[in-house]
């Protein structure tokens, strides 16, 4: 496996990097919104969390990009209605308080509105994409512009995600 992460501090004088990472925040990003089926811990019924949103680098199309849910919440919150949510059958994106203590954005079962939180959401992206998925092959259910924002690095990881997670950036409403 090949690791490769992005250090502000090695590059800080590099004018190249300092060229690629200008091109990169000049340069318009689309999300999708990816979902992770699976079943609500609460009330057994079919759920759709959104997990995140998928990204292409600007300077590769084919290299896909991921913005983490928690990185993009507030975003999303602000981005898509409850309404739209619940015609695909996804609750609601709003504070929740977990029962590990804590009170965050989170998504919700459509059914019981239990929330789906992020450290098990986590543990099954991790599950789906160590079994062999790619985190492009999830299912999407918008498109959005994002808004601009300061893309600092890509880190890369060649097994299993095969995926670029976008670093140094937090999406919030504008």
């Amino acid at each position: 496996m090949t690791n490769t992460s992005y250090n502000e501090d090695d590059d800080e004088d590099d004018p190249e990097t300092r060229a690629q990472n200008e091109a990169w925040n000049a340069a318009p990003l689309v999300g999708h919104v990816a979902v992770l089926p699976g079943l609500c811990w609460r009330c057994g019924a079919k759920v759709r969390p959104i997990v995140g949103m998928v990204t292409c680098r600007p300077d590769d199309a084919a290299a896909c990009g991921f913005v983490p849910f928690d990185e993009c919440a507030e975003f999303l919150m602000a981005s898509l209605s409850p309404t739209f949510l619940a015609s695909l059958d996804i609750g609601a994106i709003r504070p929740r308080t977990s029962r590990m203590g804590g009170r965050y954005l989170s998504n919700g079962c459509s059914e019981c509105d239990a929330i789906q939180g992020t450290f098990p959401l986590e543990e099954r992206l991790n599950e789906y994409t160590f079994g062999g998925g790619l985190l492009a092959w999830l299912p999407r259910i918008a498109r959005l512009d994002l808004p601009s924002v300061a893309v600092y690095g890509w880190y890369l990881s060649d097994a299993p995600a095969q995926c670029y997670t976008i670093l140094g950036i937090r999406i919030d409403a504008a």
